[in-house]
């Protein structure tokens, strides 16, 4: 970070103005693939969001298919519309066509 600072005359406080830590150090998002019986990639699964929702699903075309939120126990599919109430189950959206 001091090295950002020196070289390109960034402020050491601009990676906390624009987000990049959060109060408890670095946002850890990971991601993880989701594979079919053939090794190739069918959907991802990104967790480590902080907000409304906590995971983010997205089909082979890397496109957004839905989220999940642990805190409101809740799936929406890629329209915000509720797939279900009662469970945060980011497998209910892999796979679904639209």
């Amino acid at each position: 970070m001091l090295l950002l600072q020196i070289y390109f005359g960034i402020p050491i406080d601009f990676a906390n103005s624009v987000g990049i830590y959060t109060a408890g150090g670095h946002m850890s998002l990971q991601k993880e693939f989701i594979r079919d019986g053939k090794r190739r990639i069918i959907g991802s699964v990104t967790t480590g969001y902080v907000g409304s929702f906590e995971t983010i699903v997205r089909d082979e075309q890397n496109h957004v298919t839905g989220s999940t939120s642990e805190r409101f126990n809740t799936t929406r599919d890629e329209h915000d519309s509720l797939i279900s109430i009662n469970t945060a189950d980011p497998g209910l959206l892999i796979g679904k066509r639209k």
